[in-house]
């Protein structure tokens, strides 16, 4: 699970995390479209690189 949830933060926000990480709750939410959408969220430790939105309209069009 560790290195998935640190290949997904490099492939959508150009930094590394250390792979030490806890898990700290999920939610889950059916969007205007019908669309089943899982949130599952992890407390991680920064370890390289520069955040940045690689797909910045993603976020827009779930929220």
């Amino acid at each position: 699970m560790e290195r998935t949830i640190q290949r997904e933060i490099f492939e959508e926000a150009g930094i590394e995390v250390k792979a030490e990480m806890h898990y700290v709750y999920n939610s889950s939410f059916v969007t205007d479209d019908n669309i089943h959408v899982l949130n599952v969220v992890f407390l991680c430790h920064y370890e390289n690189g520069v955040a940045f939105w690689k797909s910045p309209d993603e976020v827009e069009a779930v929220h």
